[in-house]
């Protein structure tokens, strides 16, 4: 048999930072991705929510002192996956939520491709960024006597409205007040007499859609 040939690669771009990266400290490319990711964009066509912004700015802020007072300076430069994977590990120390660690990965995941994009760091060195697994939180059922204290509440019109909705829909503060009357589906009745109960549309995060129907004393 012929002796394989060897296999040439194609030479691969050297990469170049973004003119200014060199000089541009760690604080300031945070500042500058949270104003940013406000908007939509060609290369992120999905704003982040306003809660999203204020928790991603917590955790890299938190992410920059850590940084700047281990590294003894402060530069996009640093910004790797071993840098990212030694402050996680650094944060899981002071016995942290597995859920506040997921916060943290998702909000430097998200920092890291937006700096990629923007060639402060090259996308080959966060090709290994950690992943933090969120638990599945279990649902926590009100007790007998708490849901009876609820329930008992004196309220009329909206406040007793928005009880029942909270109460037999189970959505989010958000989903509950995202409703609009076109979301709402009344009861109706077949051409051969079978009532369908209503049902009610809500929009979760990233404009998911769910539908919930309509319990006969949340309808009335």
């Amino acid at each position: 048999m012929p002796a394989p040939q060897a296999r040439t690669m194609a030479p691969t771009q050297e990469f170049s930072h973004a003119r200014g990266a060199n000089a541009m400290r760690l604080e300031s490319a945070i500042d500058q991705f949270i104003s940013e990711r406000q908007f939509a964009s060609d290369e992120f066509p999905r704003a982040l929510a306003v809660t999203t912004r204020q928790r991603y700015k917590w955790s890299l802020d938190l992410f920059g002192d850590w940084v700047r007072v281990t590294r003894q300076r402060s530069s996009v430069l640093l910004f790797t996956a071993d840098l990212v994977r030694a402050y996680l590990a650094h944060r899981a120390e002071q016995d942290l939520s597995a859920n506040t660690l997921h916060l943290d990965c998702a909000a430097l995941r998200e920092f890291a491709r937006w700096g990629a994009r923007k060639r402060y760091w090259p996308a080959a060195a966060i090709v290994d960024l950690p992943r933090v697994t969120r638990p599945e939180p279990l649902p926590r059922a009100l007790l007998p006597d708490a849901l009876a204290r609820v329930m008992s509440l004196p309220l009329t019109g909206p406040d007793a409205l928005l009880r029942a909705l909270l109460y037999y829909l189970g959505g989010r503060g958000a989903e509950v007040l995202a409703i609009r009357v076109r979301d709402v589906r009344p009861p109706h009745a077949l051409p051969d007499g079978t009532v369908l109960a209503g049902a009610i549309r809500l929009w979760g995060k990233g404009a998911k859609e769910r539908v919930v129907g309509v319990h006969d004393d949340l309808w009335a």
